[in-house]
């Protein structure tokens, strides 16, 4: 019995002076003569993504836009409603009718009317010809020598501020004077639709004064009113001191509000997807705006900022009232290079772990981008389809070689036995030889 454990005590002093030199040996490897190896569990290949941080909100689809209505007792004694609530009507539909009673007095009104609008819409046609006959300066021909005077300016002179400003003292460079083309390009052609839509709404008034008018010399007595634009109208009342009636246009959008918290991260004409739980559909749209003023004004409570969302394409089964699920764009990156954050180690710089030239593993330098769940953007330092390392951290060496776990549930056993006879023994022999 004293010799099996003196043996025993042999014995475990010698794994405990083993395990002791070969650690030693180890530690004060200085020229690094011991071969180190790596364990590396699991890898993951870097990839070419787009990815996208978004802020989650919710929202209700509503009319676009609005439209009280209202009767002037003035003009006469209110008739009849000829539109019903709920009924949708066209640019000149009849919405309502009164009667007249000073034939002179409301014939004179009209005319009156219809004498400011012609006047107003010739204005407006005016202001569109000089607009669409004002011509951007060229870029490569926009700079003049000093003390020149540039003839397009004069003559584009009294179409108004299109042009963005520019660099002061003659300053000017290539991409500003591309830049500022550009611009005014786009503001010209803004300011164009823009003057088009109120030469629109110009016109179909001046249609409605014009029936009006007709109806007035051919009846004498009752005038129906018409519709200046296209709607459903979602609202009727006799009290005639309030709007008589409400249009709400067919277009939808999509109303919501925002934390107090996210106010700073949003700001107009950012991307927005919306998910329509009720028809299992997804829209596309960008936030036409955001409100600077919260609706109420709590101490005790954060503060919601309302904002609106222009859709691209609606689709007819979408009805005002469906709410939506809204996530809003706020940055985004497109094919670029990304791989695990679980790979990244983060110090004061950021590091990942590769498979250098030689087939070993090496530590290497990368900046990072934007990061969406698990996946990072590598801006510098990492291809795509290279391998990066990411588990155990604690068990990879630099410029090392590295050994993985076998994964036999990948393998296909069956396979061995369909390979021919030389293909086995080569095989075989190299994987001995490499030992």
């Amino acid at each position: 019995m004293k010799n099996k454990r003196y043996s025993k005590r042999i014995l475990g002093f010698l794994i405990i002076s083993f395990i002791a030199a070969n650690a030693l040996l180890i530690y004060f490897d200085d020229e690094e003569q011991v071969e180190r190896k790596s364990y590396i569990k699991e890898w993951s290949e870097s990839t070419t993504s787009d990815l996208q941080n978004t802020l989650s909100s919710e929202g209700v689809f509503a009319s676009a836009q609005t439209t009280p209505v209202y009767f002037n007792q003035d003009s006469g004694a209110f008739h009849e409603f000829v539109a019903k609530e709920g009924q949708t009507v066209e640019e000149g539909d009849d919405l309502y009718s009164y009667e007249v009673e000073d034939y002179a007095s409301k014939e004179a009104q009209l005319e009156n009317k219809q004498t400011r609008l012609e006047q107003e819409i010739a204005a407006i046609e005016n202001y569109i010809q000089e607009l669409e006959s004002y011509t951007v300066p060229d870029p490569e021909n926009e700079l003049t020598t000093p003390g020149r005077t540039n003839q397009n300016t004069e003559d584009n002179s009294n179409v108004g501020n299109l042009s963005p400003e520019s660099p002061a003292n003659g300053e000017t460079g290539n991409s500003a004077t591309e830049g500022s083309y550009a611009e005014t390009e786009f503001l010209k052609k803004e300011k164009i639709a823009e003057q088009e839509t109120v030469l629109a709404q110009k016109e179909a008034m001046a249609a409605m004064v014009e029936s009006q008018l007709n109806q007035l010399r051919e009846n004498g007595e009752v005038i129906t009113v018409s519709s200046p634009f296209s709607g459903t109208v979602t609202d009727t009342s006799n009290d005639l001191d309030k709007p008589i009636m409400t249009l709400s246009s067919t277009e939808l959008n999509l109303k919501g509000d925002l934390k107090e918290e996210d106010r700073p991260e949003v700001k107009p004409e950012m991307p927005v997807t919306m998910y329509v739980p009720e028809l299992n559909m997804e829209l596309n749209g960008s936030l036409a705006a955001i409100q600077d003023h919260p609706e109420e004004v709590e101490i005790n409570e954060s503060s919601r900022y309302p904002y609106e969302v222009t859709v691209d394409e609606v689709d007819e089964k979408v009805l005002p009232g469906y709410h939506a699920e809204v996530d809003i764009i706020t940055k985004q990156v497109d094919g670029v290079v990304t791989t695990l954050d679980d790979g990244l180690i983060k110090e004061k710089k950021s590091y990942v772990w590769t498979m250098n030239e030689d087939g070993k593993i090496d530590r290497q330098e990368v900046e990072t981008g934007l990061k969406e769940d698990n996946l990072i953007e590598i801006q510098k330092g990492l291809e795509a389809g290279e391998w990066v390392a990411y588990q155990p951290k604690d068990e990879f060496r630099r410029k090392s070689t590295f050994f993985t776990p076998l994964k036999y549930q990948d393998l296909d056993v069956s396979q061995i036995w369909h390979s021919d006879q030389e293909s086995i023994v080569n095989y075989g022999l190299l994987g001995l030889l490499a030992r």
